[in-house]
Parts: structure tokens; sequence; C-alpha cells
């Protein structure tokens, strides 16, 4: 989600931070909230311009109208992930290491 911005992010609400005002936190978080759902439309933007229409008609593809980031790592910054996306279902899934471990071997 972040392409490498999320330290500036969190450099910049620490900053914020230091000035003891939740209007300049959430001010931060808001800016770089609509900056990361800028940058991630114009990333399916993007991806539907280089869609061929006749593969899109064939396999029914479409605009996504979710997101998803399953990187393992998202569970450190899942309180961030909060502050930008309030609204946004975040799921949490544990897979059982026996199957991960056939799947490995498969």
């Amino acid at each position: 989600i972040f392409n490498g911005m999320l330290n500036e992010i969190r450099n910049d609400i620490v900053k914020a931070s230091t000035n003891q005002s939740s209007e300049s936190i959430q001010a931060v978080v808001q800016k770089h909230a609509k900056r990361v759902n800028k940058l991630t439309r114009e990333r399916w933007i993007g991806i539907e311009r280089n869609m061929r229409p006749k593969t899109a008609k064939v396999h029914g593809i479409q605009v996504p109208k979710r997101f998803v980031d399953k990187m393992l790592t998202n569970y450190y910054n899942v309180g961030f992930i909060h502050l930008l996306f309030p609204n946004a279902l975040i799921l949490h899934v544990i897979r059982d290491p026996m199957d991960t471990l056939f799947f490995c071997i498969q």
C-alpha cells in the first residue's frame, strides 16, 4: 500500500505528535491518507488502461471495488493502517502451520 512511503509517513506523524495538538496529528494523517488513496487509484487506473478489452470481457474482469494487501508484515502496522483507513475492514487470518508446511513441501 505505502510504496516505500511508510517511514516518511511515520516520521511526519511523530513530528506532529511532538506539537501535542490532536489537530496537527489529524491533519498529517488526512494528508497522507489522501496521498495513499490517490496513488492507489492511479495504480488501478493504469492497470485498467493496460488491460485488453477482449481479455477483460472473456474473463469478466471489472474495476476493483476493494483493495487487498496480503503482505505478511502488515500486522506491524495495523494501528497505523487503521489511522489512515478508519472504515477499512482488517481481517487477521491464521493458517494452520501444518497446512503451510504441507504446501511448501508440495
